[in-house]
């Protein structure tokens, strides 16, 4: 997820500061103190645990995981400020693997 969102940010030519703290937690998120301020970035339970209230961004989560995109929640300074969702884009050989993959289903029945 990190490295979707970097290779995003400077796509869009998006200025990245440096960090003066940085905490991950496989699988949930990350806290990242940045010019100051609070950052976590991760999962609705990470930031849920973390004490954030992110109820306004749950109807734009649900869609986001209705379109098959994983929703990450960010908040600043212990106050929810967005989400937005992340898909993975299907690798070359991928529709290769789904046909044989059919095949396969397919002799077994």
């Amino acid at each position: 997820m990190g490295k979707a969102i970097v290779a995003y940010a400077k796509e869009q030519s998006i200025a990245l500061r440096d960090c003066t703290h940085f905490y991950s937690e496989t699988g949930r998120g990350i806290e990242a103190e940045v010019d100051g301020k609070k950052l976590l970035l991760g999962n609705n339970a990470w930031l849920v645990d973390q004490g954030i209230v992110v109820d306004g961004l749950l109807t734009a989560a649900s869609d986001f995981a209705e379109q098959g995109k994983t929703p990450v929640f960010m908040a600043l300074n212990g106050k929810a400020a967005a989400v937005f969702g992340i898909a993975d884009k299907p690798r070359p050989q991928a529709i290769e693997a789904i046909q044989h993959l059919k095949k396969l289903r397919a002799y077994r029945r």
